[in-house]
């Protein structure tokens, strides 16, 4: 195979693999069910999902990516990785994706819902530099992987539609977050149509006077989502469970925790002064703490799987992110 596994592991970004497992997850833990194979079995499928995904991103990022300084190391760009053979195997990791959901599932619906999320994963990795609204792809990408996984041995309900909802938010978020990342490219953004659109050159080093570029309207579009996504979230919880006095005082301090630790990353993301490497370490805290959050409320649902879902997509993140970037505990993405 050409290319070491480390590179591979970069063109396939599988530090945020299980992630993509957790839209999946939490489909599937908000039908009530908790079975340990069922989870593994969705993990994999999530697993080949990202893959796909993402091997699909680097393939159409070639030319791009050859052609901007920043981008310039990703193993294809490089030739440590043939573009060819990241096409064939990031198909082949789609079609074993829905062999394997369509083999374990009750019916048809679920591996045809992954059929379906095919089509905004596609738009995205094909346009996401060319239209500004790209981030509604991924979001709706993430939202059918939640139905697909209640459908797998179960039925969507309502907390299904509250936590994809949360999900469509979250993702919408972290790709304007990226967009930040690169605010400085020539790609068309929604953190650009928003933030920089009054300034006519992103190539030119940032001054002191560009720096307002996070303008008010993109800032209190990303709060007011995050506001709306925490609602879903903590209403999923009330939903899920009959408190005692304890328990639900519990959750509500250990969400309030949460939220603090996220706005705390997110606000450290629209300070005014342009760091890269600042804003995608922050941007991946930001993450880990989303999931956090989505981890305890699931956890609310069987605590089981709650932790399952808290706990193994940070662990797998950090370690991931230490075996290719040599900075588990400051994680990149």
């Amino acid at each position: 195979m050409t290319g070491s596994i480390k590179s591979w592991i970069k063109v396939f970004r599988l530090q945020t693999a299980l992630v993509t497992a957790l839209a999946l997850w939490v489909g599937y833990v908000s039908t009530g069910q908790s079975q340990l194979g069922d989870i593994v079995v969705l993990a994999i499928v999530g697993l080949l999902t990202h893959m796909w995904g993402f091997g699909l991103n680097e393939v159409y990022d070639y030319e791009y990516d050859v052609q901007n300084q920043r981008s310039s190391g990703h193993p294809i760009a490089t030739g440590e990785v043939q573009r060819k053979r990241v096409k064939y195997a990031s198909r082949a990791s789609i079609v074993f994706a829905i062999f394997i959901i369509w083999m374990g599932s009750k019916g048809a619906l679920a591996p045809l819902m992954l059929v379906l999320s095919v089509i905004p994963g596609f738009a995205y990795n094909k346009y996401s530099k060319v239209h500004w609204w790209s981030n509604i792809y991924l979001s709706i990408w993430a939202f059918i992987l939640v139905i697909a996984g209640a459908l797998y041995v179960g039925e969507p309900n309502i907390i299904t539609y509250l936590i994809a909802g949360a999900l469509f938010i979250q993702i919408f978020v972290q790709v304007i977050e990226g967009d930040i990342k690169d605010i400085q490219g020539p790609e068309s953004t929604f953190a650009g149509r928003f933030g920089t659109h009054l300034f006519s050159s992103f190539d030119a080093e940032l001054n002191d006077y560009t720096r307002i570029k996070y303008s008010n309207t993109l800032v209190s579009i990303v709060f007011s989502l995050k506001f709306i996504e925490s609602a879903l979230i903590g209403i999923v919880g009330f939903l899920s469970v009959t408190y005692g006095g304890f328990k639900m005082m519990a959750y509500v301090g250990l969400i309030c925790i949460a939220l603090l630790l996220f706005i705390y990353t997110l606000a450290k993301i629209f300070k005014k002064e342009y760091d890269r490497e600042r804003v995608k370490i922050n941007s991946a805290k930001h993450e880990l703490t989303s999931i956090a959050v989505i981890g305890i409320s699931m956890s609310m649902i069987n605590i089981v799987a709650g932790l399952i879902i808290l706990v193994a997509p940070i662990l797998w993140f950090i370690g991931m992110n230490g075996l290719i970037h040599s900075k588990g505990l400051s994680p990149d993405i």
